[in-house]
């Protein structure tokens, strides 16, 4: 598999220096390729499949016109989409071959692709960032082709010498690919991808006690990772998810997430990605759900205009509050506590100050601790993410809580440094997971009563009651060996005081 990834950032690596873009502009050429790639294949075998017993070719079947029109037909039923032969990744890559390709005969089958769909919402417009005449890819018409067609050829390459790839080995590549992209353009487009290791822990935070989840959402889903994470862990537990639901409101990362959702082998039946601002526009058919199981990773630090009328929406009524202009991270923590279920768990990502700033903010932490809904709060090590370096905890909401306080883990020394970044390890997931099933109190974690969360205001910057003492392991042979060297050291010392004694008296 690392032998795979790397052969592909390689590859991503190498043509992005070809062109002058920035590599999270390329990353729409790369990720693209290999998404048209992957269902074109899909659809091939597909065809291939239904006339394997009529004798004749692809190519002839297409051209048969009543024969074309049910292959198509039964293609937008199965799969909900459909290619034109003409259209078709193997046919194009002929055609580079024998070098009558342009890029218009991609243009086309993306045309005849979106004539072909059947379910808009899924399908449409998913390559719409795929501008085969941008200039960044060369002055001339040629110079484009050229970029495209090599990309199609090595992507084709690749996979002939590495074997046909099935939806989790190139569902892999396609995640790997995506958390390179945003690690190397840095802050501005860290916030469409949440860090693996991270994405582990929150699945494993809202999937660990509940082997029934029906339905799983993420109001600021990004690629979409997260939401294919908990679908994951369901299915490696035995167990079945309802449908996969999400929002997005970058029109690029809205068509990444589906790509993703595609390429990872989920059914286009089983998922709802919508397009749109969540808090101001939420999509009305996921609003009608409740959700077993929630995860969300919100932009940090976005100012907005913070409207009054929104206080007559159901979402924040009860709060008496909404988040200030200058940081609206708890108006996502409050439109996700009035999708969760009664037995829902959502955990959501957001930065250490929403635990201590006060106003509004504070207005609306009082609110989730009163209404028995914040069960834990996780501090994290910081310099985890590429949009910031700063710690960031995970909110635990349950409707199902019956308990008072808030459970407390300070998390900050559970990692471990990669490539510049911190990341969790399994044990560091498996320690945290242990804290937060258990409600044990140690030296990095403490259950907060209510009693003490109303003394302070109700501020829970962990620090003010984790206060660790950093536990030094002593190496006895070394101190042992230390102490050694310094009596040899004193005698030696002693020695020289006596010999220059002995010199003065001499000289008296």
């Amino acid at each position: 598999m690392s032998k795979l990834n790397n052969r592909l950032w390689s590859m991503a690596d190498s043509m992005r220096h070809k062109s002058s873009m920035e590599s999270n502009e390329f990353k729409n050429y790369i990720l693209g390729l290999m998404f048209f790639k992957f269902i074109s294949d899909k659809n091939e075998k597909f065809y291939l499949n239904k006339i394997k017993e009529d004798g004749f070719s692809l190519e002839e079947a297409f051209k048969d016109e009543e024969i074309k029109k049910a292959l198509i037909r039964e293609s937008q039923k199965e799969l909900g989409y459909a290619f034109e032969y003409e259209g078709l990744y193997s046919t194009l890559i002929s055609n580079i071959k024998m070098e009558t390709y342009s890029n218009e005969q991609l243009d086309e089958s993306i045309r005849n692709f979106n004539d072909n769909i059947a379910s808009t919402e899924d399908f449409s417009q998913l390559f719409s960032d795929l501008r085969l005449n941008d200039i960044r890819l060369g002055q001339e018409q040629k110079e484009k082709n050229d970029v495209i067609a090599s990309i199609m050829n090595q992507l084709q390459d690749i996979e002939s010498e590495e074997g046909v790839f099935d939806s989790d080995i190139l569902g892999d590549a396609y995640e790997y690919l995506i958390s390179k992209f945003a690690s190397n353009a840095g802050k501005k487009a860290g916030e469409f991808y949440t860090p693996q290791s991270i994405s582990k822990l929150l699945s494993k935070i809202v999937t660990n006690e509940n082997n029934n989840i029906k339905d799983i959402y993420d109001p600021t889903c990004g690629s979409g990772s997260l939401l294919i994470r908990v679908a994951k862990d369901i299915k490696e537990k035995g167990n079945e998810y309802g449908s996969i639901n999400g929002q997005e409101i970058i029109n690029t990362t809205y068509n990444l997430a589906r790509m993703n959702m595609i390429i990872h082998g989920i059914d286009f039946k089983d998922f709802h990605i919508a397009l749109g601002d969540t808090i101001k526009s939420p999509d009305s058919k996921q609003q009608s759900k409740r959700y077993d199981a929630i995860v969300s990773n919100p932009p940090y630090g976005v100012r907005w205009d913070s409207p009054k009328e929104l206080l007559n929406d159901n979402r924040f009524y009860k709060y008496g509050a909404i988040a200030p202009k200058g940081a609206m991270e708890l108006s996502f923590v409050q439109h996700i506590e009035s999708l969760l279920s009664d037995k829902g768990v959502a955990a959501i990502l957001l930065p250490v100050g929403v635990l201590f700033r006060t106003g509004a903010e504070n207005k609306i932490l009082r609110k989730l601790i009163d209404d028995k809904i914040l069960d834990t709060v996780i501090l994290l090590s910081g310099n985890m993410f590429t949009s910031t370096s700063i710690p960031v905890v995970c909110l635990v909401l349950k409707k199902c809580k019956t308990n008072d306080g808030v459970f407390l883990i300070d998390a900050t020394d559970l990692s471990v440094k990669e490539n510049k970044k911190n990341i969790l390890e399994q044990k560091h997931i498996d320690e945290i997971i242990d804290l937060y099933s258990s409600k044990k109190e140690t030296r990095i974690s403490k259950m907060l009563d209510m009693e003490t969360i109303k003394e302070n205001s109700y501020n829970l910057n962990i620090t003010r009651y984790i206060q660790r003492v950093e536990e030094k392991q002593i190496d006895i042979d070394k101190v042992g060996k230390e102490i050694k060297d310094n009596l040899i050291k004193l005698r030696e010392l002693e020695e020289l005081i006596e010999s220059d004694i002995k010199n003065i008296k001499e000289l008296l």
